[in-house]
Order: structure tokens, then C-alpha cells, then sequence
């Protein structure tokens, strides 16, 4: 296997089910050697290690599994730090420049088209934003930069990181994997979600403040590199009259043309629809759009904009519109169908900047960790939840108030496990049945002054424990027995 991947790569991790970029696996490449290495002495021993006295087999054997666990848990498990990839990086960058600078059209017309926007790299936890945040980059198109930003499978691990709904994929539910896509069934994926989970609700339901991506999810080239876009009609925006549609970039392009398909193009060009250009301040220059074929409208920048979306406006009828190709200064073409393109839309959704070459995305409809809502038939007029303890994102113990009972929401994820209590002001404490509201926690409170308390415990635990520590007994019932044959042996010897 260590021979497919360092000759095949790529497609032998495709093979496998394995999805990946082309750049990371060549990357990682190297760090496949020391399992070479060690795969060879395996097999030498295997092969030679019969003729080896009992007490050195046992020792040699005891000595290659230390070494092979400290170096799977070197390469695999400790986070990969942010410099691993710079050499890679500079030494793409230093040959695109070489390229473009002796004339090489692919390399100097991708560094001409479209300028990607960056920012100073940051933990996601120092953007400043409340709640969880997530990323989206399945593909791992920027591994370099992913670690720099305290992904979601290590920012347990940091004191001072921000909790992210991805989680950490080898301890995931079902339920929630399949809603959010987070992970798969089995804890597989990283950096993955489901696109229908960014604008169904399901992200709001878990204090999702943030989320970063690339803007390879956001458009696609025309020249075909980078991740497939998304499911046919992508991108198609139906436009009420006077109200208007954006199309994020996830970049800053210099752009000097848009051409926006129209099946109405004539009708609409007459009727004064615009297409705005937004600038990274926020600010949108708008420009009337012409028909430059009848199902095409279109628009031609005197002086390329830098921009980071495309906005089309309808006026005194409605219209439709398919995804903006947006031309750059160097001829390049971007397309508004990519995967995340009709996710990521205003109101909810709001460009909010770069945090490297990630584009930052702001949600204006989290839900907060604790709410209050009405019970069927009753009013919350009145009632409110104050003092919450524990972690920001989870709260453990909160104080609630409400004339005529009302339900507790907590952004957690509703799965078995967790239990909850109501202590009334005056009165014995209570158990309250801990119930799904669509992806998360709910409890039914009664009327009054009180406090709630939820907390887990492990499903099974009890059996758990008690297997492990009869597994415990028996193995230094076995040590014991060991000893005790050993030292019988020797006396007998003598």
C-alpha cells in the first residue's frame, strides 16, 4: 500500500474512496517513507526472525511496536503545523512568477485574472465572533493555511480555540452526521457539510456564527480545475421586482466584464435591470445591463472593479437569472456555481472579509445557546432565561422564569445520553424529559422561578465500566498466575 501511494497517489487514494487534491497527496508523499522503512523490517522479521533467540525476538518485537506507535501517533494524530506547506507554497509561487515571466500563458493568465484576496492569517477563535463556526473545504484545497486556522478535528485540544459544529469526527452521532453532513455515518470526512445544512436552519439550531471557505465552492473556471460545481441550476436566481440577488465570489476579482444568462434578456434590458459590482468595503457600483444576446445580459467595466460579489436588480418586473460568468482583467472566467453558491446567500449569510485566503461568512441568524419559546396555547409574555453557566456554547445550568411554563431550547445536539432537572424556588427538584427540537435540546419547564440543570452520561457507561475492570482483574489474575508457574519452575529446577 505504502508502494500504490507513493507510485499511484492520487488515484490509488481514489481507488480507495479516498477523495483528495492532487497537491495535498504529493505533499504528503514523504511522510509515507518511515511506514516504508518500517513495513521492511516487519517483513524482514517475519521472515528472519525464527532464527533469533526467544528473549531477543521478544525484546526486538516490544521495541517495533513502541516505534510504530510514536511514529503513527508523530505523523497522524499530532496536528500538522502551519509551516509544513511553505516551502511547497513559495516554491509553486516562485515557479508561476519564472512562468509568466517568460511568457508561459497558463501560469501568468491565472496570476492575471483573478487576485485573490487574503488577510493575516488567524485562529478562527480571533475573528471575535460568539458560538460555533465552521469550514468548508472537503477537497483540502489549502492545507497549509487549514492549520493556522485551529481546524475542527484539533481545536479541542486548544484552551483558548472556538467549538465548531463539525466536531471531531471520530465521536459523532448518526442523526446529527447525516443532517449536517458533517461526517459520515462512520466518523469519515474533514472540513465537510452538507450544503443544504448552510441555508435549511440546521447550522442556526447550533449557535453557528462563522463560516470560512474558498472560493473554488463559491464559482467555478471554465477552464475546468478545482471542485466540481454544484447540482444543475445552481447559481439561478428569481428576482422579485425592485428587489435584487447576490452572488458571492469568496475572492477579490479584478473584474472587467459579466455576462448573466436571461431567457428574457431584450425584455429585461429594456425594463432597466442593473448589475452591481461589490467592492471589498461593501460599497455596490451599479451598472444598467444591456442585452448582448437575447438570452444573455451583460455589462462591460470601463476600468476593471475589484470585487468580491455580483448583485442583479430587477426593476418594475420580476426576472431570472442564471450564474454570472464573471470575466477578469487577464481574460479568465469564473462561473457563480459552485457548491456552496446558493447556500451562502444575504440575508442570512454576509461577507464579512478574508482570514487568509478564506473568506469569512457571518451569521445573522444564529440562534444563541439558550432560548425561550411559548408551549402550544400559552404565552411566554414575561418569562425570561438568566445566568447561564458552564461553556459559553453549552450552558449547563440556567435560571428561568415564566408565568405559564414555556420550553427551553439548548444548542446542543439531542442525542442519548443527556438528562435534565428543574429545582423550583420553593419545592422538591423534578425530572425533565430532555426532547428533540429538530436537531437539538429541548426541555417543557413548569410555571414559576427556577433553575435547570442538564447532564450527561455515557450510554451503557455502567456496563462499560464493569467490563473494563473485570478486563483488569483478568489480566493480573493472568500476571499473577505467571509469577506464580515462574517462581514454581525455578524452585523446581533446583
Amino acid at each position: 500500500m505504502v508502494t500504490l501511494g507513493l507510485t499511484w497517489g492520487t488515484g490509488f487514494l481514489h481507488w480507495v474512496g479516498i477523495g483528495t487534491s492532487a497537491s495535498v497527496t504529493g505533499r504528503l508523499k514523504p511522510w509515507l517513507l518511515p511506514y516504508a522503512v518500517l513495513g521492511a523490517v516487519a517483513a524482514a522479521f517475519v521472515v528472519f526472525g525464527r532464527r533469533l533467540g526467544p528473549r531477543l525476538r521478544s525484546r526486538l518485537l516490544a521495541g517495533f511496536v513502541v516505534v510504530d506507535l510514536l511514529v503513527f501517533t508523530v505523523l497522524c494524530v499530532v496536528e500538522v503545523g502551519p509551516g509544513l506547506f511553505a516551502a511547497a507554497d513559495a516554491s509553486s509561487a516562485s515557479a508561476d512568477a519564472s512562468s509568466a515571466s517568460a511568457g508561459g500563458g497558463g501560469a501568468s493568465t491565472v496570476v492575471d485574472q483573478t487576485a485573490t484576496a487574503t488577510a493575516p492569517l488567524r485562529p478562527v477563535a480571533a475573528l471575535g465572533y460568539p458560538g460555533r463556526f465552521v469550514i468548508y473545504d472537503p477537497d483540502l484545497l489549502d492545507p497549509n493555511e487549514l492549520s493556522g486556522l485551529d481546524p475542527p478535528d484539533v481545536n479541542a485540544s486548544s484552551g483558548d480555540a472556538m467549538p465548531s459544529v463539525q466536531g471531531y469526527s471520530s465521536t459523532v452521532d448518526d442523526l446529527y452526521a447525516s443532517v449536517t453532513g458533517s461526517h459520515q455515518a462512520t466518523g469519515d470526512g474533514q472540513d465537510t457539510l452538507a450544503p443544504r445544512a448552510v441555508g435549511d436552519g440546521t447550522l442556526d439550531q447550533l449557535d453557528t456564527s462563522v463560516l470560512l471557505t474558498l472560493s473554488a465552492y463559491l464559482t467555478t473556471s471554465v477552464e475546468g480545475d478545482g471542485p466540481a460545481g454544484g447540482p444543475p441550476g445552481t447559481g439561478r436566481r428569481d428576482i422579485a421586482a425592485d428587489q435584487s440577488a447576490t452572488w458571492y465570489l469568496g475572492t477579490t476579482s479584478d473584474v472587467s466584464k459579466v455576462e448573466v444568462p436571461d431567457a428574457y434578456a431584450r425584455k429585461d434590458a429594456a425594463a432597466g435591470t442593473q448589475i452591481g459590482l461589490t467592492a471589498p468595503d461593501g460599497s455596490t457600483r451599479w451598472f444598467r445591463a444591456r442585452a448582448m444576446t437575447p438570452s444573455t445580459l451583460g455589462i462591460t467595466v470601463p476600468r476593471p472593479a475589484a470585487s468580491v460579489a455580483v448583485v442583479g436588480q430587477a426593476h418594475g418586473a420580476p426576472c431570472a437569472l442564471g450564474p454570472p460568468s464573471v470575466v477578469g482583467a487577464g481574460g479568465s472566467v469564473l462561473v457563480a456555481d459552485g457548491q456552496l453558491q446558493d447556500a451562502l446567500v444575504p440575508p442570512q449569510w454576509e461577507f464579512a472579509g478574508f482570514d487568509g485566503s478564506f473568506a469569512v461568512f457571518a451569521n445573522r441568524f444564529a440562534q444563541p445557546p439558550l432560548r425561550i419559546e411559548a408551549l402550544s396555547g400559552r404565552s411566554i409574555c414575561g418569562a425570561w432565561i438568566r445566568d447561564p453557566s458552564g461553556p459559553p456554547t453549552e450552558p449547563t445550568v440556567a435560571t428561568v422564569f415564566s408565568p405559564h411554563g414555556a420550553r427551553v431550547v439548548r444548542s446542543v445536539a439531542a442525542i442519548s445520553g443527556w438528562s435534565a432537572t428543574w429545582q423550583p424556588l420553593h419545592g422538591l427538584a423534578t425530572t425533565l424529559t430532555v426532547q428533540r427540537d429538530g436537531l437539538v435540546q429541548a426541555v417543557d419547564v413548569p410555571p414559576g422561578l427556577g433553575v435547570v440543570t442538564w447532564s450527561y452520561t455515557p450510554p451503557l457507561f455502567p456496563a462499560g465500566l464493569v467490563l473494563s475492570l473485570a478486563a483488569t482483574a483478568l489480566v493480573f489474575l493472568f500476571l499473577l498466575t505467571f509469577l506464580v508457574a515462574d517462581r514454581a519452575h525455578k524452585l523446581m529446577s533446583r
